[in-house]
């Protein structure tokens, strides 16, 4: 496979940090202090990761439990999807989660992160996500959402009890019911996971609520529409500015992946 991969991080309008971070297959965002940082790479193999995270801004240390979750998806790239993985993965997070609260004296706070991972291995991709930070689709001029929420507002669409219009402005919707944490027991069965077959000229974006609380899907389509001829870079470009426009009220990141050759 061939792929083209671009990723914009930034800490928006309105927080002073960026408790966001990504994973391109194989960089990330080592240095927490940066409120901005980007990427783009071009690479062929039969593997690759991506991820974004998001730190929980209401927890102590978010940035560094976004670093945990991109530092342990060495694993899944080194070993692609599957149950045994995850642990590993899980275990990984968690592990670094601890010494980073240790290293800070804060080893009895909490630390959590939203994460969106997407894997391609041969002809398959891999859909995974824990929070909300959010993975999609475009195939076919269409935006589909491949991720699904853990949020108080989704559990309360699920339920008839809220429309998707009433979850994005539901007050306290957007408290986590699963998350990556060093106080959380999970398992590679608590991912939310989609399998889709690849196709050429694929397009994926995974990104942080930063982007999706400011830019609504039809919002997001329309841009991906007039856009997804152009370079993976200058679509992250757009995405990033329109998110900022909008309001930049969150953490901002946004990484694209485009299927050049199967």
């Amino acid at each position: 496979m061939k792929v083209e991969c671009a990723v914009i991080s930034d800490a928006g309008k309105v927080r002073g940090n960026n408790e966001d971070n990504f994973f391109l297959d194989g960089v990330w965002k080592e240095n927490v202090g940066e409120t901005h940082c980007e990427a783009d790479i071009k690479k062929e193999g039969s593997r690759f990761a991506f991820a974004v995270s998001d730190g929980m801004g209401g927890e102590a240390l978010g940035e560094f439990a976004s670093l945990s979750a991109v530092e342990a998806m060495q694993v899944i790239k080194e070993k692609g999807w599957s149950e045994h993985a995850a642990e590993e993965f899980l275990a990984l997070a968690k592990q670094k989660m601890k010494e980073y609260g240790d290293a800070k004296g804060q080893e009895e706070e909490v630390m959590g992160s939203a994460l969106a991972v997407f894997v391609m291995e041969q002809r398959q991709g891999y859909a995974v996500n824990l929070g909300d930070s959010r993975l999609y689709l475009f195939r076919g001029r269409a935006l589909r959402q491949l991720s699904k929420d853990h949020t108080q507002a989704q559990l309360l669409v699920e339920h008839g009890l809220l429309s998707e219009e009433e979850a994005r402005k539901h007050r306290g919707g957007h408290a986590l019911t699963r998350f990556l944490g060093n106080c959380v027991e999970l398992s590679g069965e608590d991912f939310y996971q989609k399998e889709i077959l690849l196709k050429k000229n694929d397009l994926f974006l995974l990104c942080s609520d930063g982007l999706t609380d400011m830019l609504e899907q039809r919002e997001i389509e329309l841009l991906l529409k007039k856009s997804c001829r152009l370079p993976v870079k200058k679509i992250a470009e757009y995405l990033y500015k329109a998110a900022m426009d909008a309001g930049g009220k969150d953490n901002i990141t946004c990484l694209l992946v485009r299927i050049k050759q199967r």
